[in-house]
């Protein structure tokens, strides 16, 4: 079945002069007989928007063909890839999220995963916090553990601010420099006591704490007439409040 071309400049220009002259006879478009090839296109393109050009049609290829990129075609757009939730890889990272929370994600490879639990005396996993100024990971510096289930790959760790972490890297300060920084070590706990130490985060220090100091009192000032009236020691009445009121002649209401 022929389907329809419309003109353009690449499929022109792929034409012989002589085929450009016999495809202006075939349209009925006037061609001087001395007049210069690109003059030739010109007058075709000028014509080109009410010119159409039947041909048969090309079997379905997988490529897409384009009219405005010569002798080009646009690949097929790929389909898209889903990145893998795990890459069977031991790691462990941290990310603050405030100063009082701090997120932790992990992954065991498999080949070691069914190494530690297949040993004699495994007991489970756990994360422990330390300092990092000792060995990273290591009982010195630890400060708290925290237990974890086979099945799980993160965890909310939390840094009360009344807590000693807090106490210990001084995060209440003007600034952070100077503080400790922590890390959290992934780790397989044995019957033996013998832990070991599977990833370690990088060091990362917690924010610091904003105070908000209280609201100050206003002191008097006794020098002035307002703060010799004593008008500040007077009671706000609210407006579901009463009142009692008794003149001279002994009668009493109430009011608002």
């Amino acid at each position: 079945m022929p389907s329809s071309v419309n003109f353009g400049l690449p499929y022109l220009e792929r034409l012989s002069t002589q085929e450009l002259k016999d495809l202006a006879v075939h349209f009925e478009i006037y061609i001087p007989q001395d007049l210069e090839r690109p003059f030739i296109i010109e007058e075709l393109l000028d014509n080109a928007p009410c010119l159409t050009l039947f041909q048969e049609e090309k079997p379905a290829s997988n490529q897409l063909e384009t009219d405005f990129v010569d002798d080009e075609n646009i690949p097929p757009v790929p389909e898209p890839v889903e990145l893998p939730k795990h890459y069977n890889i031991t790691q462990i990272d941290a990310i603050v999220r405030d100063p009082l929370w701090v997120f932790v994600f992990w992954e065991i490879r498999e080949a070691d995963r069914k190494a530690y639990e297949r040993s004699p005396g495994f007991r489970g996993y756990f994360l422990r916090v330390s300092l990092d100024k000792c060995k990273m990971g290591s009982k010195i510096s630890s400060l708290f553990t925290i237990p974890v289930n086979h099945s799980d790959s993160e965890w909310y760790i939390h840094f009360p601010p009344d807590g000693p972490c807090r106490r210990i890297c001084n995060v209440t300060g003007d600034s952070t420099e100077g503080t400790t920084p922590f890390n959290v070590a992934l780790c397989a706990a044995y019957s033996s006591g013998e832990d070991t130490v599977l990833a370690v985060t990088s060091p990362f220090r917690l924010p610091r704490i904003l105070e908000i100091p209280e609201r100050a009192v206003p002191v008097r000032d006794e020098s002035t007439l307002l703060g010799m009236s004593g008008i500040d020691d007077l009671e706000i009445l609210r407006s579901s409040e009463r009142i009692s009121i008794s003149p001279q002649n002994g009668s009493t209401f109430s009011a608002r």
